[in-house]
């Protein structure tokens, strides 16, 4: 199951963020603020990271086979999404760029720490 951003680019931001973990959200939103992000390019942000999220999961470490889908993203998004919005609007949302998200994606879950007790 995908968490992708409201297409309703007229909602209030707080709307438009309801797809990012709670826990991320202040860090989100000072970014949205930093960069006076308009709607629209919070939006592919968003999506951007969603499907970085699956790119990474496809090409996993064998290591990393055990997860599906649904924990890899819930692993992401729980520990990194702050990090990888963050990336994603430096990369202007631009989905061209999926595969250089998705690559910080891989090394996130691969210097994450929880993993490896």
């Amino acid at each position: 199951m995908t968490h992708s951003p409201s297409p309703d680019l007229s909602a209030p931001l707080r709307d438009q963020l309801a797809y990012v973990p709670e826990h991320h959200l202040p860090a989100v939103v000072s970014q949205v603020v930093a960069h006076s992000l308009p709607p629209a390019q919070v939006h592919a942000a968003g999506a951007l990271v969603d499907h970085a999220i699956t790119v990474a999961w496809a090409n996993r470490l064998p290591g990393l086979y055990r997860l599906d889908l649904g924990q890899y993203r819930h692993l992401i998004r729980d520990f990194h999404y702050a990090e990888l919005f963050h990336g994603a609007i430096h990369q202007g949302g631009d989905l061209r760029n999926v595969a250089a998200l998705a690559a910080l994606a891989s090394t996130c879950v691969l210097n994450n720490s929880d993993l490896h007790h």
